[in-house]
């Protein structure tokens, strides 16, 4: 019997959180994540034939409406690239499509992004793209985070596989705000440029102004501006004006792709699915997201108003950016590893508080589990433990905040 105490004891303390988070131990969680997730990706691709996996899915199906777009783009035909059935008979030639149209619903901001992608066939531009951008992602999160982190914990973060296996665009958005947030510290001049490039995806710089405005950051929200200006500016001078009044026109189309469910709403990641899921009416959804939104945006505020370190205040605009639109997916997810990194770093190195290593455990596997607990049981889990991480580093972000930190160098992880 005291074998068995033991035993349990022991187990019991291994699951308690205030061992499982603990410097070597945390290291090697995510190395064996990290070789789970690669498993998983040598077994899918090797499961694959003729560029279809086994669920007769084409291998990362959303990147077929950036590789698409770009084959319209490049023939002077930018407007078009919103037009449905000129990217059908594009996509039409892939094999495993059938008659599956991906819409394009980027701005043309994005579409110079894309461009490029004409140049090779489907598969070498899909690998192309996934190792750049997962490159960039990988040694931009490990800059911002510190030498701790490594270069299995980004990739083995399962909201990485997902953006993989759709070949979606997460690995560069959240590489353009990592380098932002890291830069904000020493060279706001770069962190305004990045933080400017996100509009590839405006949705994702909702609160940017508000963060930089509040903190202090003038000349990172001034090169944010004159960036994101200069972006747009050369979209029309590459695709026209008539690119933009098609995006424009589209909107109604991607509107209706969010309001009537072509989209599951397990897929969503925000508290406009989850009232959706419930039934709820749309006004009532919008209003709830807008209240969070709301939330999230005078939060953000409060910290930047209290000058902590930049670190902080980027942490917080990134958690709150998972908030803030209706339209987030979990491939978007691969953005929480910012503000989970931020406060795991934190945490070794003055402490952890309350219900922080449980909700960086929730966080983490959340991506994975998601989907399927939503249509399973109709739970959305996505914007619950969303809010319960931007509280988490809301909270300890409002106590960082010390009048000389701002100036002092960043610490050392």
């Amino acid at each position: 019997m005291d074998g068995l105490s033991g035993l349990w004891r022991g187990f019991r303390g291994t699951l308690s959180e205030a061992a499982w988070l603990s410097g070597d131990r945390a290291r090697a969680y995510v190395r064996v994540f990290g070789v789970v997730v690669l498993a998983v990706v040598v077994v899918w691709l090797l499961a694959s034939r003729d560029g279809v996996d086994r669920a007769g899915n084409v291998l990362g199906t959303d990147f077929i409406c950036f590789w698409s777009a770009s084959e319209v783009a490049q023939t002077g035909r930018a407007a078009e690239v919103y037009d449905l059935k000129t990217l059908k008979a594009v996509q039409a030639a892939i094999p495993g499509v059938g008659d599956t149209v991906w819409p394009f619903l980027y701005p043309p901001t994005f579409l110079l992004i894309c461009l490029p992608l004409a140049a090779l066939p489907l598969f070498p531009a899909l690998a192309a793209w996934l190792l750049s951008t997962g490159l960039a992602y990988v040694l931009a999160l490990r800059l911002w985070a510190g030498r701790w982190l490594g270069h299995v914990a980004p990739l083995a973060f399962p909201a990485a596989f997902i953006n993989l296996a759709h070949g979606q665009n997460a690995f560069l958005t959240t590489a353009l705000f990592a380098i932002a947030s890291w830069a904000l510290r020493r060279r706001p001049l770069l962190a305004g440029l990045c933080f400017g490039a996100l509009v590839i995806k405006p949705h994702l710089g909702l609160l940017i102004p508000i963060a930089l405005a509040a903190g202090g950051q003038w000349r990172a929200f001034g090169a944010a501006a004159a960036a994101g200006a200069g972006v747009i500016f050369l979209s029309v001078l590459v695709f026209g004006v008539d690119a933009w009044r098609a995006f424009l026109d589209s909107a109604g189309f991607s509107r209706t792709i969010l309001e009537g469910g072509l989209v599951d709403p397990a897929k969503l990641q925000s508290a406009f699915a989850a009232a959706r899921m419930w039934g709820l009416p749309l006004g009532i959804a919008y209003a709830l997201q807008a209240a969070v939104l709301l939330a999230a945006a005078v939060a953000v505020w409060r910290v930047g108003r209290l000058r902590p370190d930049p670190a902080a205040l980027a942490a917080t605009l990134a958690a709150g950016t998972l908030l803030a639109s209706p339209y987030l997916l979990d491939y978007d997810l691969v953005l929480a590893s910012i503000p989970m990194a931020w406060l795991v770093g934190e945490g070794l190195k003055t402490g952890f508080r309350s219900w922080e290593k449980s909700v960086v455990a929730a966080a983490f596997v959340l991506p994975a589990i998601s989907r399927t607990a939503a249509q399973a049981t109709a739970i959305p889990l996505g914007p619950l433990v969303l809010g319960a991480l931007f509280l988490l580093v809301w909270r300890r972000a409002s106590a960082s905040s010390l009048p000389d930190r701002s100036c002092s160098d960043p610490p050392h992880h």
